[in-house]
């Protein structure tokens, strides 16, 4: 994390933004604009998807495996594999997904303490 001083000597702690935004929804007046949905790559490659003031990032392969078992990568029911979470199990599949991805980021900071 960079860290400047002000003018009186404190420390700013403000970290640099290092995510990549790949996709912005258009249409919205410009003073808007950051509100609008969006999608961003992490320094940690993590597909981040900005959604109503929420942000959720995870691998690629985690968004790939949603998308399968929520039938939006294909219409075809016959192509989901055994390890598919169901329509019935994405709501506890997110879950278990943030629950790793939240461990993982307490790990991260621990480490840099």
């Amino acid at each position: 994390m960079k860290t400047n001083r002000d003018t009186q000597g404190r420390l700013d702690k403000a970290a640099m933004n290092t995510d990549v935004e790949i996709w912005r929804k258009p249409g919205a007046p410009e003073s808007m604009m950051y509100y609008q949905p969006s999608i961003s790559i992490t320094k940690q490659n993590l597909v981040q998807i900005h959604v109503g003031g929420h942000v959720i990032g995870m691998p690629i392969e985690e968004w790939h495996k949603l998308a399968v078992g929520n039938n939006l990568a294909t219409n075809s029911p016959d192509k989901q594999t055994e390890d598919t979470p169901s329509r019935q199990e994405l709501p506890q599949e997110i879950d278990r997904i943030l629950a790793e991805q939240r461990e993982k980021l307490k790990s991260i900071r621990r480490e840099k303490r």
